[in-house]
This record gives structure tokens, sequence and C-alpha cells, in this order.
């Protein structure tokens, strides 16, 4: 595969990545269908949290099916399945079961199905600069979320039936994501090239390397998530105006973005290790001193800055690191467990830290808690990542 070839892959990986963010521009959706169609908060965000569900378990599926259709075909399929999902959710007035079978179901399946083919193979193109493309790739999944976000509140803000615009999603999506995928090419497919086994998963449950990524991972998603989920509300109680609060939430998407591609560059130099104590280190900090010196817009921005580059991180990190510890090969099979602390983090952090502000009118022991968690977790990945290996599956 020549230099033109490869380039095109991952222009295709980034803007694929970038229709995958179309779930998490959720919160609009959810907005208008509390607002103008009577849904409660609860049950529009139902439709979220099936998403991410069956997007974690449409992960799990992908990383194994990839070997057998590759990835042109998978992501081909993926775009089928989540394009759909939307249309379907736009045929009808607005119903909670259609939803949660078209945006949550299908939609979270589709794209899960999907997500592993760029990844994987932008780093079998690049396989020198790992951490360099899974940034560049990942990162169109935040700009992804921020756009459409601004789009559909555009129109929305222009009288266009919300129903309308879920057919107008899910037709661009299926357009988007099934023309994508016919630049998706495995480099390696039709060499000769040793071909590396997939581990048994006692063997990958064995491996003090995966525990070692798993906690480090789940405990950076904990804390990343949780911002994620309240930075509006974190900033009215640090007494920022509403319209800085707000905005908060932009800032936070833009260095989310950007962060995954100067992380991709800073693994790329220093390595996996170095660069998952830095970004824990950073947020953990941040977090704790939150409480104690976010009185300002000025400060607020820096902390949604900060909380941005570092979740980001950890979608760039872990992934390379499962490609440099156990082999690209076996980069659908891990990180799709790895990836799991996404869901557990996304059920448990922002409902967690909305109940401390409930209880208590503000964000401090959630922000003390999540710093204790991240210190915790990286304690783990210390000791795990010396441990040796009980069974040679360390390429």
């Amino acid at each position: 595969m020549n230099k033109k070839q490869r380039i095109s892959v991952l222009a295709a990986a980034f803007f694929m990545s970038m229709c995958f963010g179309a779930g998490y521009a959720w919160s609009v959706f959810a907005q208008e269908l509390h607002s103008k169609f009577a849904f409660s908060m609860k049950d529009a965000q139902m439709v979220f949290a099936i998403f991410q569900v069956v997007f974690a378990a449409g992960f799990l599926a992908g990383g194994r099916l990839i070997k057998k259709t590759g990835p042109r075909l998978l992501a081909f399929i993926g775009g089928v399945v989540m394009g759909t999902g939307f249309f379907l959710s736009g045929m009808v007035e607005p119903d909670l079961m259609i939803l949660i079978i078209g945006v949550g179901v299908l939609g979270g399946g589709g794209a899960g199905l999907a997500y592993i083919c760029p990844l994987e193979t932008v780093q079998k193109c690049f396989p020198d600069k790992k951490a360099l493309v899974t940034g560049v790739s990942v990162s169109g999944l935040g700009i992804g979320s921020l756009l459409l976000a601004l789009g559909v509140d555009h129109f929305l803000s222009r009288g266009i039936h919300i129903s309308y615009i879920f057919k107008i999603t899910g037709i661009l999506l299926f357009i988007i994501i099934c023309g994508l995928s016919f630049f998706l090419r495995d480099p390696n497919a039709g060499t000769c090239e040793k071909e590396i086994k997939p581990l048994k998963y006692r063997e990958i449950f064995s491996s003090s390397k995966f525990w070692a990524l798993f906690f480090a991972m789940l405990v950076s998603l904990f804390s990343g998530l949780m911002v994620i989920g309240n930075i509006k509300s974190m900033g009215l109680t640090w007494g920022v105006s509403g319209i800085y609060a707000a905005f908060g939430v932009s800032v936070l998407a833009i260095f989310n973005s950007g962060g995954r591609m100067l992380w991709g560059a800073i693994i790329h130099k220093i390595g996996e290790e170095k660069s998952i104590y830095i970004s824990i280190l950073i947020q953990a900090a941040a977090l704790f001193f939150a409480v104690f010196f976010v009185k300002n817009t000025a400060l607020f921005f820096i902390f949604a800055m900060l909380s941005g580059l570092n979740y980001g991180c950890a979608l760039v990190v872990y992934a390379s690191a499962v490609s440099k510890y156990f082999g690209i090969e076996r980069l659908g099979q891990i990180y799709p467990l790895l990836f799991a602390g996404n869901f557990i983090s996304g059920l448990i952090a922002p409902p967690f830290a909305g109940w401390i502000f409930d209880k208590t009118g503000n964000y401090n022991y959630a922000l003390f808690s999540a710093s204790g968690i991240l210190f915790c977790g990286l304690g783990l990945f210390y000791i795990l990542s010396g441990k040796p290996e009980k069974n040679n599956i360390i390429v």
C-alpha cells in the first residue's frame, strides 16, 4: 500500500469517526423531546443509556467479526444499521419505544459494529505511528458530536420538526459511513505475514498487563464522564454565568477532540506508560484543586480544558497500548473489553456526581472522590504493569 492510499484510509477513518459521534449529541435531542413532546428527562435519557449499552455490545461483536468480514464489509453493515435506526426514529411522531429501538438499539449497535474498523485499519497502515494515527482517527468522534449538536440546535431553532431531523441524520449517516467504508482496506490482506492467533479469554483475564490497562482506563473514563455530564452545573456552582457555563461544554468538547490528536503526538514521542502516568496525575490534581481555586470564569475554562484533554488521552493511549503489548491483530479482541469501562463509567459517574449535588448543593465531595479514585487506579496500574506475565502472550 503506497503513501497516498494510507493517507486516504486515515482521512476516511477520521470522517467515519465523526459519524459515530452522532449518539453523543443526544442532549440536544433530549431537551427538545422534553420541552416539546412531554418526554420526562428520565425517559429521554433512557434512549442514550440504551445507545451506550448496545454500542458496547456491538463493539465486542465487531471485534470478533472483523477477522471474518474484513473492515470494509463490517463498516458498511454498521453504516446501514446505524443510518436505518435514525431514519426509522423519524418515521412517526416521537415515541419512546420507537426511539429506543431506532436510536438506542439500531443506532448504538451499528456504531459499535463499525467503530473498530477504522481504528484497527489505521494502526495497520501506520504500524510505526500507532498512537499518532489513533489520535487523529478518534478525534473525529468529538468533532462530529459537536457539529451535529450545533446543526440540530440550529434547525430546531428555525422550527424544523425533530422527526424530519432524525430522518435527515439517518440518511447522512448511511451515505457517509457506507461510502467511506470502501476506502478501508487491510494492508496485510493477501500477504504471507505470520498471523498472530486470537487469545482465549482466560488468557486475557489472567494477564496482569490487561488488568493494569483496564483499571487505569476505567478511572480515567470515570472522572472524565463525571465532569462531561455535569460541567455546566459545576460552572454555575462556582459562580460562572449561565452563558459561560454553557460555553464550558463546548470548550471541553473542543479540547477533548484536539487533545486526542495532541496526545497521539505525545504518546508517539514518550510512550504509552509515561503518558498514562502524566494524564492521570494531571486530571487528579485538576479535580482536587478545582474545589479550592476555581472561583471565576477563566479558571473554570482552564478546568474544562484540562478535563477535555485528559479524557481525550484515555481514548487514544489505551488503544495504542493494547497494540503495543498484545499486537495489532488482537486489538479488535482486547480493546472492546477495556472499552467496557466507558459503559460502566457512563452509567455510574454522572449520576453519582448529581446525587452528591442533590445532597450537598455542590460537587466538592464528588471531585474529591474522583481524584482519589484516579490515584487508586494509578497505584493499581503501577503494581500490575510491573508483574511478570504467567502466559507468554505479550508480543
